[in-house]
């Protein structure tokens, strides 16, 4: 018959298959043990009354139970807390640098004074912006000249930045940068030119000259709280020359703001008040073996949430992860 090769090749496919999925279905499965789960955190209601809350210097909130002693990590605050735990518009500084005058007092020859005015955000970045007077009436040892520059103006601008600003805002350490400008007159008196063998000594002056000067300046420095709104401050300040106008009578030996150009390390010591800008809640932060200071909670958009006036919700009880220990 024509059509009996092919019938026959159909019906060995079929048995071949039908003994494959027989021996498929007979292939033993050895089973595999899952890994073991890791322990979940227990939850458990906890009385929010037995709770208080403080943060610690990463800017966690703490949870302490207040009749076992029990210390542990609210994580759903964790979750929530800002990139910046203080407001945009934290505070401003009024400080008056009083580095000048006091060495002025033990014998420094130049100089006199400065303020500025320093915005804080989110105790994060300070711009600020600083005037000034200095003057010099120089008189080196053993020269034969007084270098003098009238009382003239000194203008800075720049920013400083927090380090800790995540940390309480009883303290920071900054790192400055600034530009400073001047524009100011000096001359140079008494100067006294030796003679020769038996000519007699002879002296001349440089008259009144008008110079402008450019100058950047990198700073270092701590703020710690003195008492309430006061602060001291400490700043140590490197100086370079960017630019100033040339004279054919050489180089000023002193710059109002900058200093004595052979001297471009100085220091500063200022005195602070903070006017602070957000009057919030205050929560305490314990700085890790240090006294706890009080700070401003984390800013937050929404505003009018139900709160009882400790700070605490008004449901007595959360849900919250049991302190491993």
């Amino acid at each position: 018959m024509t059509h009996t090769p092919p019938l026959r090749l159909l019906a060995i496919m079929i048995i071949t298959a039908a003994a494959a999925l027989s021996m498929a279905a007979q292939r033993r499965v050895t089973p595999v043990t899952p890994a073991t789960q890791s322990k979940k955190s227990v939850e458990k209601t906890i009385d929010r009354t037995r709770l208080a809350e403080r943060l610690d210097a990463q800017g966690n909130i703490v949870l302490v139970d207040t009749v076992t002693g029990v210390e542990f990590i609210d994580s759903t605050a964790m979750a929530e807390r800002p990139r910046n735990l203080y407001p945009r518009w934290q505070s401003i500084d009024i400080g008056v640098d009083i580095w000048d005058p006091v060495m002025r007092m033990l014998g420094q020859k130049y100089g006199f004074g400065s303020a500025y005015v320093r915005l804080s955000i989110h105790n994060r970045f300070f711009p600020l912006f600083e005037a000034g007077l200095g003057k010099a009436d120089i008189t080196p040892d053993g020269s034969n000249f007084t270098f003098k520059s009238p009382m003239a103006p000194f203008f800075k601008i720049g920013a400083d930045y927090n380090v800790f600003y995540n940390n309480s805002p009883a303290y920071a350490l900054l790192v400055g940068l600034r530009y400073g400008f001047t524009s100011y007159k000096w001359s140079v008196d008494d100067v006294t030119v030796p003679g020769s063998y038996w000519d007699d000594p002879s002296s001349f002056a440089i008259p009144s000259q008008s110079a402008t000067a450019g100058f950047l300046e990198i700073s270092l420095g701590v703020r710690v709280k003195l008492i309430g709104p006061i602060s001291a401050g400490w700043q140590f300040k490197f100086r370079s020359m960017l630019h100033e106008s040339k004279n054919i009578h050489g180089e000023p030996m002193y710059i109002p703001g900058f200093g004595k150009r052979s001297s471009p390390i100085s220091g500063a010591f200022s005195i602070i008040y903070t006017l602070p800008l957000n009057r919030g809640k205050v929560a305490t932060v314990d700085n890790e073996g240090g006294a706890a200071a009080a700070v401003p909670p984390p800013a937050t958009d929404t505003e009018g949430s139900d709160s009882a006036p400790d700070g605490s919700s008004e449901s007595s009880t959360s849900t919250i992860p049991t302190p491993q220990i």
